[in-house]
């Protein structure tokens, strides 16, 4: 895949300057990773006396991936790197005058450039490139370090699922479109769960709530947004295909809920040594849009209130907020 390059000849130092103002919109704007290489190939040779050069980008998972922007075909495109490195794949006559330049960062590597000539890239003109790509690494790293911080402030730590912040910013975003899909939300707690701190320790507890996270995560779809609330009570909202008919939403609803239910029962928590130390059950509480609410505030209440109701009548149990269960 390739990027066309305008056919501008090189900027100025004006120009230059103000690309470096533009420097942290841009990392900050969205792009993907390759989406920065490009950008920075188009600047180096738009920008500077540049014939070729060739960025290497270590992505998110580790990959090294190379980038080479071509200032006489106007392009920016991805390229196979194998054994040989980029410097040893070149033309030994033009290799003298490659000029790289170390990224300095973890996710931007070593960027390789070709001056158009010898002496076309002045000791003042190759300070300013390097200074240039160093300041993009840094951003890029500082871009990429906080978009890993905002997602694990939005995950639970014990169990990897998301947490209750996350599941309230969900429900008004999905609750604020014009015509919100129906959905509903279910709210579960783990019976009796002091028992398990108190006769066995909050290791044990630990172990429950992870199962119980692990469990969810199997039984619920990708797009289903699976939480724990808060101590031993857990979230899962599910949004309907805006495809289905409307009334097929309670009866999928209540599938999920049921096979969770029955599930948990079967889960088997043991000691060390071996022993079955307890049965784990749930109960749940159940509340939609539109059945049963129409924001957000009031959806988790009636959703509470079931739950609520559930615990109340002997556990293990789900329970369906009155709207609900009627359509159902």
């Amino acid at each position: 895949m390739s990027r066309q390059l305008s056919s501008s000849p090189p900027a100025t130092e004006q120009t230059v300057r103000s690309r470096f103002e533009a420097l942290d919109a841009i990392v900050a704007s969205g792009l993907t990773m390759s989406g920065l290489a490009r950008v920075l190939g188009q600047w180096i040779v738009e920008g500077f006396p540049i014939r070729e050069c060739t960025i290497r980008l270590t992505d998110t998972r580790g990959f090294d991936r190379y980038y080479r922007a071509d200032a006489s075909s106007q392009d920016v495109s991805e390229v196979l790197v194998t054994a040989a490195s980029p410097r040893d794949s070149r033309d030994a006559n033009t290799d003298a005058r490659n000029v790289s330049i170390e990224g300095s960062h973890d996710l931007l590597g070593d960027v390789e450039v070709v001056p158009i000539s010898p002496d076309a890239l002045t000791p003042d003109l190759q300070e300013q490139l390097v200074h240039l790509v160093r300041r993009f690494g840094f951003l890029i790293n500082c871009h990429v370090t906080m978009e890993r911080a905002r997602a694990e402030a939005d995950r639970d730590e014990l169990t990897g699922l998301y947490n209750r912040r996350f599941l309230r910013r969900c429900l008004r975003q999905a609750l604020a479109e014009p015509s919100p899909r129906p959905m509903s939300l279910l709210m579960l707690d783990v019976d009796h769960f002091k028992k398990f701190n108190d006769s066995w320790g909050h290791a044990v507890g630990d172990r429950v709530l992870r199962l119980i996270g692990e469990l969810m995560q199997s039984i619920f779809r990708s797009e289903d947004i699976v939480c724990r609330y808060g101590g031993e009570e857990f979230a899962v909202l599910l949004c309907d295909d805006r495809a289905k008919p409307t009334g097929d939403h309670p009866h999928e609803v209540r599938q999920y809920a049921e096979r969770l239910r029955r599930e948990a029962e079967h889960l088997r928590l043991t000691s060390e040594d071996g022993r079955v130390l307890s049965q784990i059950t749930i109960s749940g509480g159940i509340a939609s849009v539109p059945w049963d609410a129409r924001d957000a505030d009031e959806l988790l209440l009636k959703a509470d209130d079931a739950l609520y109701i559930a615990k109340r009548s002997g556990r293990n149990q789900i329970v369906f907020s009155d709207g609900l269960a009627k359509s159902a």
